[in-house]
């Protein structure tokens, strides 16, 4: 299943005032490492120029964490399943992402956690 762009637009063909971008990485070796998880997210920070307000991150016993950040254009957020080699990805922008940058994304993460397969839907919130 390597889908790279599901939209979903708002209701009466008006414009969308937000993107929510929901990707799942599967059979991702590195769903376990804090370390590539961050350099994914602070790259697609990065290169998208967004900025962090705020870093948060819970570990659970015996394996898999959530991280999420705070950011003024909304949040951006993992969540892992090492023990299923799994990662599940929320990135909500109060503006519109282009394709473009909904590419950026998944190649960052592609490139730094080299999954097997992955799942993109870019969904298009709220109507101007």
């Amino acid at each position: 299943m390597k889908k790279t762009d599901k939209r979903r637009s708002p209701p009466n063909n008006s414009e969308a005032i937000a993107t929510l971008l929901l990707l799942d990485l599967f059979e991702c070796p590195t769903a376990s490492d804090t370390k590539e998880v961050v350099r994914a997210m602070e790259g697609v920070i990065k290169k998208l120029k967004l900025n962090i307000i705020k870093k948060a991150e819970y570990h659970f016993a015996p394996y898999g964490f959530t991280l999420v950040y705070l950011l003024k254009e909304s949040h951006f957020s993992v969540h892992t399943w090492p023990e299923h080699n799994c990662l599940c990805v929320d990135l909500f922008n109060c503006t519109p992402l282009t394709k473009k940058q909904t590419q950026i994304v998944l190649e960052v993460f592609l490139e730094y956690l080299k999954p097997g397969r992955h799942h993109i839907e870019r969904i298009e919130r709220g109507e101007k």
